[in-house]
């Protein structure tokens, strides 16, 4: 995201790519595992593993102080009840519990186009969001950090420039 000069706004860049970085608990960044896909078929994924996708913001949107933002998607975690995913959380300018803490989504979002597609009925309410309205944000670059956590304690997060 940057600052758009006099208008307090924040634009994503269309063309930046998604960065999904394991992260352990402490929510410091695993670089060396970093993944570039958003979810894999189900029979694929291991019991550790958290697959999270951000529907919204998407690459263009603008971001003004004082007006709301959806930000929501889904994420799924095999081995749980459910989606087996116990939250998502959102935080500006820095990875979890470096940057600042912007809210946790509501989950159990019914998303059965995720449960056809990855062939798991238990991810029907796979989905999340989370209303934001910026306040305050000051002048110049800044990052969203959206992380999911399962159930088992893995812990994903993707980052929006």
């Amino acid at each position: 995201m940057r600052y758009v000069q006099g208008m307090a706004r924040f634009v994503l860049a269309p063309a930046m790519a998604l960065l999904a970085v394991a992260t352990p608990l402490l929510g410091v960044p695993d670089v060396a595992s970093a993944q570039t896909s958003s979810a894999q078929p189900a029979s694929t994924q291991t019991a550790s593993q958290v697959n999270l996708d951000v529907d919204t913001p998407t690459g263009g949107a603008n971001v003004v102080n004082g007006q709301r933002m959806l930000i929501g998607g889904w994420a799924v975690s095999p081995g749980g009840r459910g989606s087996g995913v116990s939250s998502v959380a959102v935080w500006l300018d820095g990875a979890p519990g470096a940057g600042t803490y912007v809210g946790s989504a509501r989950l159990g979002i019914l998303r059965q186009d995720v449960a056809s597609t990855l062939g798991h009925p238990e991810y029907a309410n796979s989905g999340y969001n989370l209303d934001w309205t910026p306040k305050n944000i000051s002048q110049g670059s800044h990052t969203l950090y959206i992380a999911a956590e399962g159930v088992g304690g893995a812990m994903v997060t993707r980052r929006f420039r």
